[in-house]
């Protein structure tokens, strides 16, 4: 079918997806007279809204059956990210020659009327295998990754985790909005695409523990750190170990927003004083 098959409308649409007697489906506009089209509804219906993307990009739009139900697209990766680039473990040269086989989705919307379960994580899923082959047909390189960025506050991500995209952490850096960068400490998604890539490298998540590492020996550490600080406030049943296990869990979320390279060993040093019996705390 061609687009001109599909149709608009903000019909609601709301069930399972096995209700749905049409297949879900994806059409590439990008460089055709309904690339506008693309524009536009993202601009009107994405949080986001759309500004143009620079450089190797493909805008699908989502059917179902025969209606238009979203959008979605891809483009060039992020050039530098320390969660990304820790995760897969390579080196500079290697991701510098590597880069071009990373793709970024950057834009994926729903129409808010259309309330299908399921349907995102199957969108996701169509969306990889149709992409690995046009992305190669149209830039002659085969994706061997697709990362993405998930506004926590807004989205827990739910269709990501569906279809096994990996969750890394929040992200430390900032990210481009209209000609300008704000900072954003979005939850980061990968999932690898190509199996020869992931049996080179490796892609470990817990090459990105180090800062719990570092937390942990920070509050447990000498000399500040009292062990007997449960049973001086009365507390049974938990040892201080414990405790500094289940303080490391509360404020571990917050480490990446410390983008400031003196803030760290000053939060890092509070958490300690707080575990230590001194009268006089080293960071007040």
């Amino acid at each position: 079918m061609t687009i001109l098959e599909y149709r608009f409308s903000k019909t609601p649409m709301e069930g399972d997806l096995g209700d749905f007697t049409g297949p879900a489906g994806l059409v590439a506009v990008d460089e055709t007279k309904f690339e506008s089209f693309w524009d536009r509804v993202v601009r009107d219906y994405h949080y986001l809204g759309y500004e143009s993307m620079i450089g190797a990009r493909i805008k699908y739009l989502v059917t179902l059956g025969t209606k238009v139900v979203g959008a979605i697209s891809f483009n060039s990766a992020a050039f530098k990210l320390g969660l990304r680039d820790a995760f897969i473990g390579w080196d500079e040269p290697t991701r510098l020659s590597l880069l071009p086989h990373l793709v970024c989705n950057n834009r994926f919307l729903l129409f808010p009327w259309i309330k299908v379960r399921n349907l995102a994580s199957h969108v996701l899923s169509l969306s990889l295998k149709k992409l690995r082959l046009d992305w190669a047909a149209k830039y002659g390189v085969e994706p061997y990754m697709a990362e993405t960025f998930v506004d926590g506050d807004r989205y827990r991500g739910t269709c990501y985790i569906a279809d096994n995209w990996i969750r890394l952490g929040h992200t430390k850096g900032f990210g481009r909005q209209g000609k300008s960068f704000v900072f954003h400490g979005n939850v980061k998604d990968l999932k690898v695409l190509n199996r020869r890539f992931a049996s080179a490298f490796h892609p470990d998540v817990d090459r990105l523990r180090g800062d719990r590492k570092e937390l942990l020996s920070m509050i447990t550490g000498t000399p500040l750190y009292f062990p007997g600080i449960m049973d001086s406030l009365g507390v049974t049943g938990m040892s201080g170990e414990k405790l500094a296990d289940i303080l490391a869990d509360h404020v571990e979320p917050f480490i990446p927003y410390l983008n400031r390279v003196e803030l760290k060993p000053h939060f890092m040093t509070m958490l300690k004083g707080l575990l230590s019996d001194l009268p006089r705390k080293s960071i007040e």
